[in-house]
């Protein structure tokens, strides 16, 4: 789990370090004043509550404009990720061209 949380804080939660009391901290910490989070995951009662009890302006943030920045490690498994797509493919292009699994099964 350690290598798996390398350049992440871990937080347990109990009955004396809820969330909204860590994020308050995190919030005081890092002399944040405005905190997002991600609208579409998060329900409006949810939001509602956060903002009466967290110490900063809360923002409905999109992931999409959160993670446009990458990191190398990132990129190169981008990259890698894409090679493999283009080498296969070519098993998929009946699917693509308006064929189904029957039309192509049939040949």
């Amino acid at each position: 789990m350690e290598a798996r949380a390398q350049g992440y804080q871990l937080h347990l939660l109990d009955a004396t370090n809820t969330l909204t009391t860590i994020v308050n901290q995190i919030i005081a910490d890092e002399q944040l004043q405005t905190l997002g989070f991600e609208g579409q995951q998060v329900s409006w009662e949810t939001a509602h509550r956060w903002k009466s009890e967290l110490n900063a302006k809360l923002v409905s943030a999109t992931p999409d404009v959160l993670r446009q920045i990458k990191t190398p490690e990132e990129v190169e498994i981008i990259r890698l990720a894409c090679g493999i797509c283009r080498s296969r493919s070519g098993a998929y292009s009946p699917l693509y061209s308006g064929g189904d699994e029957r039309a192509r099964d049939s040949r």
